[in-house]
């Protein structure tokens, strides 16, 4: 079977967009950071959670762009939003809206290599605090790490743990 495949996508910086200037994207991995743990009488450790990773939004840019270079470090209002729509072709043919939706500080900002008539590569690196992805207009994941919410295919993972804590 065919899968589906990212057909075209469009970037949004601060509200700003970018039509046409960005290469690519790399979306945070959504990765559940674990210890081991072996009681007595287990006979192998098991995982438990313990968080997850940081949620690192990277993409490219092309050529020197003096607005997003601007907005490394802010942290004001939570951070910078940076809005994700792409368009999913599917199996059939038809297409279906993906959206990511990420908010975060800028932590890095990378010149590429300069060269003379071509357009300089800038890779910018976010750490995200909120993230959330709606795929065929169904939301599949939010994280919002300072409200202590993981949802994940509808279901809220740290709920009970908000509730025990008075959240």
């Amino acid at each position: 079977m065919i899968p589906d495949r990212i057909t075209a996508f469009s970037v949004s910086v601060a509200g700003r967009a970018l039509p046409g200037r960005v290469r690519d994207v790399k979306p945070p991995d959504l990765k559940i950071r674990t210890q081991d743990y072996r009681p007595a009488g287990f006979d192998a450790p098991v995982k438990v959670d313990v968080g997850m990773d940081p949620l690192d939004l990277e993409w490219q840019q092309q050529g020197p762009n003096r607005e997003t270079v601007a907005l490394f470090g802010v942290r004001e209002n939570g951070g910078v939003q940076v809005e994700i729509l792409g368009s999913v072709q599917r199996p059939d043919g038809t297409e279906a809206p993906l959206l990511i939706d990420a908010t975060g500080v800028i932590q890095s900002v990378v010149d590429g290599t300069w060269t003379p008539g071509e357009k300089a590569p800038l890779k910018i690196m976010m750490n995200c605090t909120y993230y959330r992805r709606t795929q065929d207009g169904v939301e599949v994941a939010e994280i919002d790490i300072p409200n202590g919410i993981r949802t994940i295919g509808g279901v809220d993972q740290l709920a009970d743990r908000r509730a025990n804590i008075g959240g």
